[in-house]
């Protein structure tokens, strides 16, 4: 079964043209609700400010938080409305649309970091190969019983079930009864104690 990818909003076009969209709505928010006063009037511009926000980010949200004041003035005028004229009313204005666009900017950049995050996660989960349970093993030639049947060399089941590739060396027991000869003349050369002998 074949995995179909999400459409995803990357591009600058497609995230500008989906902003544009986003003013479309807010214009025409504005035209249908003529009754509104000033205050609820300018509060309209949320709309494009949550759509940069959560297109472009808390850079996005923020500056179109603080370019909402101007922008709602241009529109009142072009659609000679009277514009809200308090001072306080201008500044709670400007503060609520950068607050509201620096949270929802905020909200996005985490939520993607998280997703990025989890995904790098998954993908490395994925890639860790790891062995548990119990593993029965021949007690004469350690061979192990894989999950068919077969008895295999440890080093082959190892190498199968996890990441580990191994080289073959000799420990000194085994090299000292393989090679008698050899670690004689290589103690008596050296002065050299296996370590079996130190135990």
């Amino acid at each position: 079964m074949e995995s179909r990818e999400k459409p995803r909003f990357n591009s600058h076009l497609s995230r500008i043209l989906l902003a544009l969209g986003a003013f479309a709505v807010y214009l025409a928010a504005f035209i249908f609700f003529r009754g509104l006063g000033p205050l609820w009037s300018s509060s309209l511009i949320l709309i494009p400010i949550a759509a940069f926000a959560i297109l472009f980010g808390i850079k996005g949200g923020a500056a179109l938080g603080v370019l909402s004041f101007p922008l709602s003035r241009l529109i009142f005028h072009l659609f000679q409305r009277p514009p809200m004229t308090d001072p306080k009313d201008i500044v709670m204005g400007i503060a609520v649309s950068l607050f509201f666009g620096l949270l929802l900017g905020y909200l996005r950049d985490t939520t993607l970091r998280y997703k990025r995050t989890s995904e790098e996660l998954a993908r490395a989960i994925s890639e860790v190969k790891r062995l548990s349970g119990l593993l029965p093993i021949c007690a004469h030639c350690n061979k192990v019983r894989d999950d068919e049947g077969y008895w295999r060399r440890v080093e082959d089941y190892v190498s199968a079930h996890s990441e580990v590739e191994f080289t073959h060396g000799l420990c000194p027991d085994c090299m000292k009864e393989l090679y008698p000869e050899l670690v004689m003349m290589y103690a008596e050369k050296s002065g050299y104690e296996s370590p079996s002998r130190r135990q």
